[in-house]
């Protein structure tokens, strides 16, 4: 069995093109662009590891874990090259299954949370802009009643290269 497309579209989705291993933030992709024709591409630099591996002498196999389970995103874990290296070496022996879900979940976690700050963020100042272009508008509808001289007449400067008066405005 191979791991379907939308198990893959969802292991990346929701690592958002990071690597899973705590304090790493290696982009999992990177932009290319190729010498002689200037053409620009994709290139993939992370890895889908299995946590449980279908090898008989893999890193982590259970032989009691169940085959059709393999390919699943509850089994599957997205790393950069270091990290996976690092997390099969002898045999899998420095990592427990249990501490790799685990990694997996809280960087998932982690992932969504900054997803939803940044709708929050964005939908607060998108309403704070219409606070403020309506502030703004209401106070220059209110100026132009109380004085309906143009508005750009309050930058124009005097022959001497002063402010020139507001007409209206008082000197001393």
């Amino acid at each position: 069995m191979s791991i379907l497309e939308k198990t893959r579209k969802g292991l990346w989705a929701r690592a958002r093109d990071t690597c899973v291993f705590p304090s790493c933030h290696q982009s999992l992709t990177e932009d290319d662009r190729d010498a002689s024709t200037g053409e620009a591409f994709l290139t993939v630099v992370g890895e889908e590891a299995h946590i449980r591996s279908s090898k008989l002498n893999g890193p982590r196999r259970d032989p009691a874990y169940l085959k059709d389970k393999l390919d699943r995103h509850e089994n599957l874990i997205l790393l950069c090259s270091v990290h996976h290296t690092m997390v099969d070496a002898n045999k899998g022996d420095g990592d427990k299954v249990a501490d790799l879900i685990k990694m997996r979940e809280d960087h998932e976690c982690k992932q969504q949370r900054r997803t939803e700050l940044g709708q929050t963020v964005r939908v607060y100042l998108a309403d704070q802009y219409e606070i403020d272009d309506n502030a703004v508008t209401s106070i220059k509808s209110w100026w132009q009643k109380r004085d309906p001289s143009p508005w750009h007449q309050l930058n124009k400067t005097s022959s001497t290269g002063q402010l020139a008066e507001h007409p209206g405005s008082r000197t001393s």
